[in-house]
């Protein structure tokens, strides 16, 4: 349940770098200068990371070369993460809605570039069950920055843990009723 996010990302980024450079990308992650220990499931936080960084290749501008930028750092009881980069961006009026189930930004755009409207619901739905928050930030032609806070181990009980871990179980078993 404990996570060094900065050994996680570093291995996790290292896996996807070659596909990214591949396809064009320049890649860079920024990890805190100190060790840092978040409260998350590793199966599940690569299920977020993957799907941002999918979006990023997604939504790449066509004319620069695209560039994906990670960040972690501490702030208070969470851990801030990062990830931004210098696609087409989302329209300010759509920033509100991206995160909300089979919502697309421009049905025409996603309609030649594909997927399900499912991808950014899943990542809320991930981070709110680790007691994490998500966001976005963007200016349309420029990019996007996802932010999510996890829980900073540090600050976590392990009764906490023990709580959360608790309520997921019971959540899954009503799941399956």
């Amino acid at each position: 349940m404990k996570l060094d996010i900065n050994e996680y990302l570093e291995e996790g980024f290292e896996e996807i770098r070659t596909d990214l450079e591949i396809n064009g990308f320049d890649v860079y992650f920024h990890p805190y200068r100190k060790k840092l220990e978040v409260i998350a499931d590793a199966d599940q936080l690569k299920r977020v990371i993957n799907n941002l960084i999918s979006n990023s290749k997604k939504y790449a501008a066509k004319d620069r070369k695209g560039r994906i930028d990670i960040r972690v750092r501490p702030i208070s009881d969470f851990v801030r993460i990062e990830i931004e980069d210098n696609g087409v961006g989302i329209p300010k009026d759509s920033l509100t809605k991206i995160f909300e189930r089979l919502y697309r930004v421009d049905e025409s755009r996603n309609s030649k570039i594909g997927g399900s409207g499912l991808g950014l619901a899943i990542v809320k739905k991930i981070i709110e069950d680790h007691n994490g928050k998500v966001c976005a930030e963007s200016v349309e032609g420029q990019g996007t920055k996802i932010i999510i806070l996890l829980r900073n181990a540090e600050f976590t009980t392990s009764k906490e843990i023990l709580d959360k871990k608790i309520q997921n179980n019971r959540t899954k078993l009503f799941m399956r009723i």
